[in-house]
């Protein structure tokens, strides 16, 4: 959900699996919430990484000019909590 939120998806079009409980996974322990505190900065980087790669891609195929992306990204940044967010409503 947190990269979702970085990439800018709509929520009703995002839909989370959870991974079985096989030991190919490693441990899948969460503590509460400490996955998310421990994992939230990494996941948000690599949301930004995967935005700045698609962008990239499709001003390469010349779909967009990127600075309207930065621009578009910049104005629904300027608040405190995604309008995309469940908890926003």
């Amino acid at each position: 959900m947190i990269v979702a939120e970085e990439l800018g998806c709509d929520w009703k079009s995002v839909s989370v699996l959870q991974a079985d409980l096989d030991p190919k996974y490693g441990d899948q322990l969460t503590g509460g919430s400490g996955s998310v505190r421990g994992g939230y900065a990494n996941l948000r980087k690599a949301g930004a990484a995967a935005r700045a790669m698609l962008i990239s891609a499709a001003a390469t195929n010349g779909t967009f000019h990127p600075y309207s992306a930065a621009r578009k990204t910049a104005r629904s940044s300027t608040h405190s909590r995604s309008a995309n967010s469940p908890s926003a409503s």
